[in-house]
């Protein structure tokens, strides 16, 4: 029974995230709005964070909140780092309050 809650919990999670159909460089490209840009490259094993300040913290997190990968900004603005991620919906903190959330398949 307990299994169950879990089950319909990510599933509602899975369902209510916002799942962007737009390419990883017209994201990045893009300079309308000042809002983050995360994505990931599976085949690279590489995510870019454009539009971030200098020196915040990056963080990513299974959903099971298990962290995965740990680190900050060294550029302004956009910067690249290696994270090898298997397929799943993962949760990336940006410094204390931006969250993102990024699918690999």
């Amino acid at each position: 029974m307990a299994m169950k809650k879990y089950i319909i919990a990510f599933m509602m999670t899975v369902g209510m995230m916002n799942i962007s159909t737009a390419t990883c460089n017209d994201a990045i490209d893009s300079k309308e709005s000042d809002s983050v840009v995360i994505c990931y490259n599976s085949a690279t094993q590489k995510m870019i964070v454009s539009n971030a300040d200098e020196n915040v913290k990056i963080e990513v997190s299974n959903m099971l909140g298990v962290k995965m990968f740990s680190g900050r900004m060294t550029k302004p603005h956009k910067d690249t780092f290696d994270v090898k991620l298997t397929k799943g919906f993962y949760v990336v903190r940006i410094g204390c309050c931006d969250v993102k959330r990024i699918v690999v398949r």
